[in-house]
């Protein structure tokens, strides 16, 4: 059995577009992300983790690194391909 790994460092200011087109290039069965925001004006303060989760049908885990006093929250996401 193969298993596909895509592990990324986003640095919190990736737009989600460009990352769900990545991913499903890829095609991988595992995603692991760090700094994933929530909140952050490069995403218009959406759920990049949610966005992610529900435009490929992954389930997912979301750990909080960092929140900022502007409601901005920076975390780890945890991914894996349910098909």
């Amino acid at each position: 059995m193969r298993i596909k790994i895509l592990q990324w460092n986003i640095w919190g200011q990736e737009k989600v577009e460009n990352i769900l087109k990545v991913v499903k290039k890829i095609n991988p069965d595992i995603l692991c992300f760090q700094e994933l925001m929530i909140g952050s004006e490069y995403n218009d303060k959406r759920d990049v983790a949610k966005i992610i989760s529900d435009e490929t049908n992954f389930e997912y885990n979301f750990a909080i690194a960092h929140e900022d006093d502007d409601g901005r929250v920076l975390g780890n996401g945890f991914f894996q391909n349910i098909k």
